[in-house]
């Protein structure tokens, strides 16, 4: 089984691999994690474990567990749609932040999830 190739800004540390089809047995809450350099941690679980009829569940945080940056856990059934969310919030969360010199500069809204 080959893993699902990540396009992840330089830097990015995977735990675990995202797969195209998973067994009933792999279906887990600890299918990956993604660490940015930012120390932003991206974590991909399926819930409830082992239920084929479950879903899988993103969530950001920052620095731990219990600092969530997500009003709510993106959920979806297509291991697609984790790819492109995964890939979204890895660019989002690795943006450097820098303060407006002007007055009169233009920042960029965030994105919200």
């Amino acid at each position: 089984m080959n893993p699902i190739h990540l396009n992840l800004p330089p830097g990015s540390e995977c735990s675990n691999y995202l797969y195209q089809n998973l067994d009933i047995e792999d279906l887990t809450q600890d299918l990956l994690t993604v660490k940015l350099v930012t120390g932003f941690y991206i974590d991909v679980g399926w819930y409830p474990e082992h239920d084929p009829r479950g879903r899988y569940v993103i969530r950001v945080f920052h620095g731990t567990w219990e600092n969530q940056k997500l009003n709510r856990p993106i959920t979806t059934r297509y291991v697609g749609e984790v790819v492109a969310h995964v890939e979204a919030l890895a660019r989002h969360y690795c943006r450097t932040r820098v303060p407006a010199l002007q007055s009169s500069a233009t920042i960029a809204r965030p994105l919200t999830w």
